[in-house]
């Protein structure tokens, strides 16, 4: 859909699984995953065509204390680079830790 070489996908996918703590992991069906680890796995697939923007919803409901702070990490590492990231959340200490503008 976003025309990623294809030499280019297969480093993109090792990349997003490290830096979402899910490369061990690499290997087995999504399915077997726990809620957490389906949340990053979705938020990865979205960074596989590196976009200057990105939009999440509320990422953070309903899921583990690891894999809320996994995302925590990830959203500023991601900011850090240089991404613009549109963030809707009813957690004001999410917004305030992560907005330039609320």
């Amino acid at each position: 859909m976003y025309d990623v070489p294809k030499n280019s996908l297969v480093s993109a996918i090792d990349e997003v699984l490290a830096l979402f703590g899910l490369y061990d992991r690499r290997s087995d069906k999504v399915k077997t995953y726990s809620g957490g680890m389906k949340r990053r796995i979705n938020i990865a697939v979205a960074l596989l065509h590196k976009p200057k923007i990105l939009f999440m919803d509320e990422p953070t409901v309903g899921i583990d204390p690891q894999s809320r702070n996994m995302i925590f990490e990830v959203v500023e590492k991601l900011h850090h680079d240089g991404m613009t990231i549109v963030y809707t959340t009813h957690y004001m200490e999410e917004a305030e830790r992560f907005c330039d503008r609320i």
